[in-house]
């Protein structure tokens, strides 16, 4: 039997154009984000689903979890089935209005180009933002965004903010 899709998800904030500098660290701590996310009932969604968080939709599926893409370009067949939802949209911003309209908050996993925007948006209306402290450049990450290296407390966080708001 499938699982509903009506349940509550986390955003992973990442960057659709980034570099390879320690990509397997980015992958390896996606994927331990991910596993964290489930463990607490969410699914996961994101506005592209190049490295890490291709990784990160492969093991939610492989987990059972459910994962939301919502994106302004098409996605590759053999991406594809790792998306419970995919929803394409006109242009950047509208996928980053759609996204933190569908999530609870996000999780920076990049500070790269665009994620900045997307961290706003969760910010404007009132939504939880944490950046992973090993991924992230703190200087390109929005003042009001709390850091954590410890993905457990990432998410610990981040329900006790969406809880208070």
């Amino acid at each position: 039997m499938k699982r509903p899709l009506l349940i509550d998800y986390i955003a992973i904030i990442n960057c659709q154009i980034q570099s390879n500098d320690n990509m397997q660290q980015k992958i390896e701590i996606t994927e331990s984000l991910t596993s964290k996310i489930l463990i607490h009932g969410f699914g996961i969604c994101s506005g592209s689903i190049t490295s890490p968080v291709s990784y990160a939709f492969k093991y939610a599926k492989s987990a059972g979890g459910t994962t939301r893409l919502i994106t302004e370009q098409e996605v590759p067949f053999v991406e594809r089935h790792y998306c419970d939802i995919l929803e394409l949209v006109q242009d950047p911003l509208q996928k980053h209005e759609l996204i933190s309209n569908v999530c609870i908050g996000g999780i920076m996993v990049s500070s790269e180009y665009g994620t900045q925007h997307l961290a706003n948006c969760f910010l404007e209306k009132s939504k939880p933002v944490i950046a992973i402290e090993q991924l992230i450049d703190k200087q390109n990450v929005p003042k009001t965004v709390l850091i954590e290296s410890d993905f457990e407390r990432a998410i610990e966080h981040l329900l006790k903010m969406e809880l208070a708001s």
